[in-house]
């Protein structure tokens, strides 16, 4: 398995939508961008890096780390 967070990330999508074709997904950025005239925010800090419903209507969030990824203190507080 790759080493990163992002590299994690791409595998995991990839071998969701390969053994779970039926889920429906979308990653989540959070913070803010610098756009043309400003800034653009992004989701709140403390989601998942995913979330998703299955085909029968259950949501579910997913948080992807890397082998030696930690949480923040602020963000573990915003996750419970």
């Amino acid at each position: 398995m790759s080493s990163n967070e992002t590299a994690v990330s791409r595998e995991i999508r990839e071998t969701l939508k390969k053994l779970f074709p039926d889920l429906r997904f979308t990653r989540l950025q959070c913070g803010s961008v610098k756009v043309k005239g400003g800034f653009m925010h992004l989701s709140d800090p403390g989601w998942p890096d995913y979330i998703g419903y299955t085909p029968r209507g259950t949501f579910f969030g997913l948080e992807i780390k890397d082998p030696n990824g930690k949480t923040s203190k602020d963000r573990k507080e915003l996750q419970h």
